[in-house]
């Protein structure tokens, strides 16, 4: 059953908009150029902010005007993506530890970004380890585990991988004045619908006890990644969800159950590490594509949800593999056939 919100953008909220139409059936918004990882990570944002106010999978916290608050984290991405070269370089060529903290602390002074100047502050770092050298490795080995690297190339765009609460911050853009803008590309807001989806299952109760012990909790690895920050750099945060909010059209969808019991499923499995959140990251994405198919499909009063034929990889191309072609144009064009149903009705 697909139960309309009570809480949807109403005329006046949507006066800038030229045409308001597909975000009336499948929200705002399904961002096509957001990748699996990508949605994930906007979602642990959404989910890391909630949980602070204590309202983490509160749906009559998560109705339009939908907003959040999460972390810049600026002083560890300019460690991390801004300041990495320098870093390295001065690793290498610096034998004296005290000699090479004094060139990066004074080279950061001076080319970090998004920070004030009395912010510039980097001094906290060589009391937290035993030389240079060591802040080095870590560094590097933080980097391996940067989460979509490839594909930005702005070092204010870039993440390291989710090992828990201090390693999760927002997509923004530094002006070249060092002003903080958001920026709606690599977070296109599907992990805000992603939040608000779970918000919506009837797992949401046993989300909210098992989310924060398996993702936004302390460990090791997110010890070390707070160690790179100062402890007074949690307080800057940017809201989220100013202008245009997010929003799903329904309080029920059975799309919102099959992924809140698969991502309860997983996250109750007990597998060691990190290794659940590959698998999270895949379902995660896998129901807003089913989300979409399946509300494609009542516009159009079918009765079921369209097949998705998966092709098994052979060395000659046979039957599945065309089915399976087939099959992907046919729900690649669904969201366009539901459209011009709804022209249809608009016009009759």
């Amino acid at each position: 059953m697909m139960t309309p919100t009570t809480s949807c953008p109403g005329p006046g909220d949507t006066k800038s908009e030229d045409f308001w139409l597909e975000e009336r059936f499948w929200g705002h918004r399904l961002w096509d150029q957001q990748t699996p990882w990508l949605v994930f990570l906007e979602f642990l944002n959404v989910a890391e902010s909630a949980h602070r106010s204590q309202t983490l999978f509160d749906v009559s916290k998560s109705h339009y005007p939908f907003a959040y608050y999460p972390y810049l984290r600026l002083h560890l991405r300019n460690i991390m993506f801004n300041g990495e070269q320098q870093l390295q370089t001065i690793a290498e060529k610096v034998t004296d530890s005290a000699s090479a903290w004094r060139q990066w602390t004074d080279w950061m002074r001076e080319q970090a970004r998004g920070l004030d100047p009395d912010e510039r502050e980097f001094s906290y770092l060589k009391q937290r380890f035993s030389s240079f050298q060591h802040f080095a490795l870590l560094i590097r080995a933080l980097k391996s585990s940067a989460v979509e690297g490839d594909l930005n190339k702005r070092w204010s765009s870039r993440f390291i991988f989710p090992f828990g609460r201090s390693s999760i911050f927002v997509d923004v853009d530094v002006t070249k004045d060092d002003r903080i803008e958001s920026q709606y590309i690599n977070f296109g807001r599907s992990g805000e619908l992603l939040y608000q989806m779970l918000a919506r299952s009837s797992r949401a109760s046993e989300l909210a006890r098992v989310v924060p012990v398996k993702l936004l909790s302390s460990n090791k690895w997110d010890e070390l990644v707070r160690l790179l920050q100062p402890d007074w750099a949690d307080n800057r945060t940017i809201k989220r969800g100013a202008g245009v909010s997010s929003f799903v059209p329904y309080d029920a969808h059975p799309t919102f159950e099959l992924i809140g019991q698969d991502w309860y499923n997983l996250l109750t499995l007990d597998l060691p590490g990190f290794d659940v959140v590959p698998y999270l990251v895949t379902i995660g994405a896998f129901g807003l594509f089913l989300y979409q198919l399946h509300t494609s499909s009542y516009i159009l009063q079918r009765d079921r949800i369209p097949p998705i034929i998966c092709e098994a990889v052979a060395p000659r191309k046979g039957l599945v593999r065309e089915l399976s072609v087939d099959n992907f144009d046919t729900n690649s064009n669904l969201s366009m056939e539901s459209l011009n149903a709804i022209f249809a009705q608009i016009e009759s």
